[in-house]
């Protein structure tokens, strides 16, 4: 069944509100205001939902939308009572306001209009190596109730080695189809594009904020900036996709203004110390929930506003003659964090994650200059937003309290770098922590880029301003009812963002698209394969378990059909009991422990399917039919794609007898 877009807006609508507004009055209760409190406010939700998504597992509640609303108005209590102790903040004039809004709508906009190109439809199926797991997460919640992270990597079976699965996502995801009764790819794809469209320009606009203080100019581009670059959020929604850490890396540049906060570097600090450092344990939360890996970016990236603001304190020590004192201070704290890099490094988590590998694909100087390019991963490269970026770069580094955003711009790029041309073992021990994968470490480079594009915009809209053509322009001007002193500033930031979307055919929009319309773009294989499993709904009984090959695509019967699959992901044979099924069951008929282990994880089904590549079946040999198979029954066919009932081990592995021989229509080209 194809949904349609308005069909999906109340789906949308949900994924804003618990992606953002829900967040909202925490952040007021906190003290924040206007820009800080709605900018900030995603990191609140993805924090307190994880953790109260635990609690939840703990104390045997079940995951819904009471029971987040529950999570969020304590973490609300929790903050007004907090914030009762603090100074009031002031706020931010009107024209600060109302160019901030500016520009995360015109950002929110440019990228909605990229997501309604790019995925069809808001039921389009990302059909990519990680979304197998991410559609079963989803289900099993459903199905459950259960959304913890300490359980999510079981996804319901207690055999299963993997327990622990960061969940934010997921948590928030879940509760789309609870509160509008939206289907599960529909949830997905609403949680994904609202992340990308709107929590990465709020973050963006959060971060500008506190690098440019009450400047208009910077903050009104800043926005719609964040979505012309491949890296991020455009790149990892093909890459994986990689939902759980896009989530992450989307809440990155909260967390860097918070550290900025902290450090004394935020201009004109719209946050303050105190509550800086109690939003940073939520955004901090928030992030390892989404993925680990994200808490490492932010480690990355905080590491250079702080070792400035560190240098500065050594500097003032020493002059006051306590050299020594500092010394220890910054030697004490360095070891304890490297101790604590040290300690993740050796878990077992991370040790597979090390084990991750990419072959290199560029020499260092390519990758070098692809970052210079913002070209990464053999990307196309943008010229023109480059350019600004450079000249952005220029402005920060003559400017001495904004170095440290170049520094941790060529920073992140050496992490690139490191993945996508070296890949040795010294590199690994580093790049683990992003599975040694160049796609993650180049996001990172979007939370500076902008920001140094925005300079560059200003910078150039500044000069314009001064010109002697703009000034004979603006005397022609005069007879507007806009005051000379306003139209000066907002025309020459307005002509360079036109220019800019002019010269870029919109800031590349069309490019972006087709990176989403190349995943989602439904093919006449896809589109049947999704109407033969929504068709198992009818056949399997519900408490029967269907064994699969999760190359397939088969993983999405449990989250099209409500019916269970043995395989969920493609990693999931990582039980002995499945491991022995997925290479014996077609041979059930003379092997009594494959009818033993069936009865035991309830197996009564055989899904097929004939176009899969040899090589893919021969990982999974027990459940691909054969001539002659024995003890099973076809139940449905359609083209390669089959249905079997399992015979062999007695009606109770099987539920209900269906009807034999059906076969379904052919399926349609189109959704």
């Amino acid at each position: 069944m194809t949904v349609s877009w308005p069909e999906a807006v109340p789906a949308a609508l949900a994924a804003m509100f618990w992606l953002v507004v829900a967040g909202v009055p925490a952040c007021y209760a906190l003290g924040l205001r206007g820009i800080a409190a709605w900018c900030a406010a995603p990191v609140v939700p993805a924090g307190v939902l994880g953790a109260g998504a635990v609690v939840a597992g703990w104390v045997r509640i079940a995951w819904s939308p009471a029971a987040a609303l529950a999570a969020l108005l304590l973490a609300t209590a929790g903050f007004l009572a907090i914030s009762g102790t603090l100074r009031r903040l002031p706020a931010d004039p009107p024209r600060v306001r109302a160019a901030a809004l500016a520009g995360a709508v015109t950002g929110a906009l440019l990228g909605s209009l990229i997501l309604v190109r790019g995925l069809v439809t808001p039921g389009s199926v990302s059909w990519t190596w990680d979304t197998p797991f991410h559609y079963s997460a989803l289900a099993h919640i459903r199905d459950s109730g259960d959304a913890s992270s300490m359980s999510l990597g079981m996804l319901g079976d207690p055999r299963s080695e993997v327990t622990f699965y960061p969940a934010g996502w997921f948590d928030i995801a879940s509760l789309i189809p609870q509160s509008t009764g939206a289907g599960i790819p529909v949830a997905a794809n609403a949680t994904a594009g609202a992340t990308a469209a709107l929590v990465w320009p709020l973050a963006c606009v959060f971060l500008a904020r506190q690098v440019f203080g009450r400047r208009p100019a910077p903050l009104a581009v800043i926005g719609v900036l964040s979505m012309g670059f491949s890296q991020f959020p455009w790149e990892l929604f093909s890459w994986g996709a990689l939902w759980p850490y896009s989530l992450g890396q989307a809440l990155m540049p909260i967390g860097l203004g918070l550290v900025l906060s902290l450090t004394g570097k935020a201009a004109d600090d719209a946050v303050g110390p105190a509550r800086a450092s109690v939003l940073l344990v939520v955004a901090i939360a928030a992030l390892g929930f989404a993925h680990p890996a994200a808490v490492f970016g932010l480690g990355v990236l905080a590491l250079f506003p702080v070792g400035w603001a560190v240098a500065e304190w050594v500097a003032r020590q020493h002059r006051a003659g306590r050299t020594r004192r500092a010394v220890l201070v910054v030697g004490g704290v360095a070891v304890v964090v490297a101790a604590g890099v040290a300690g993740a490094a050796s878990t077992s988590m991370v040790d597979s994650m090390r084990a991750t590998n990419w072959p290199p694909t560029h020499t260092a100087a390519a990758a070098f200059g692809e970052i210079l390019l913002n070209a990464t991963n053999s990307d196309r490269a943008l010229w023109v937003l480059s350019a600004v970026m450079v000249v952005g770069a220029v402005v920060f580094w003559r400017t001495r309290e904004l170095r440290w955003i170049v520094v941790a711009h060529l920073g992140s790029g050496l992490f690139y770098i490191a993945t996508a041309s070296i890949q040795s073992t010294l590199t690994k021990s580093v790049t683990a922590f992003w599975f040694n994968d160049s796609h993650r470490l180049a996001a990172m480079l979007a939370v500076t880029a902008p920001l140094m594009t925005a300079a560059g915009a200003v910078w150039i809209a500044e000069r314009a301003g001064r010109s002697a053509w703009f000034a004979a322009a603006l005397d022609r001007l005069s007879a507007l009812r806009f005051r000379p002193a306003n139209l000066a500033v907002i025309a020459p930031v307005l002509l360079v963002v036109l220019a800019l979307m002019g010269t870029t055919k919109g800031l590349y929009q069309g490019r972006h698209a087709l990176v989403l319309r190349d995943i989602h773009q439904p093919t006449r294989e896809h589109t049947g394969k999704l109407r033969f499993y929504r068709q198992l709904e009818h056949d399997v009984p519900p408490d029967a378990v269907v064994a699969n090959n999760p190359e397939d695509g088969s993983p999405l019967i449990w989250a099209v059909a409500h019916r269970r699959v043995m395989l969920p992901h493609l990693t999931a044979n990582d039980s002995p009991d499945r491991a022995y099924l997925a290479h014996t069951l077609t041979h059930a008929a003379r092997d009594p422990r494959a009818c033993r282990l069936a009865r035991q994880l309830r197996v009564g089904y055989l899904i097929t399917d004939g176009t899969l590549p040899e090589f893919r079946r021969r990982e999974y040999p027990g459940l691909q039919d054969y001539p002659g198979m024995r003890g099973f029954r076809l139940i449905r066919a359609a083209g390669p794609l089959k249905l079997y009932q399992l015979t062999a081990c007695g009606p109770e592995s099987a539920g209900p007898a269906a009807p034999a021989g059906r076969s379904a229509p052919p399926a349609p080209a189109g959704p």
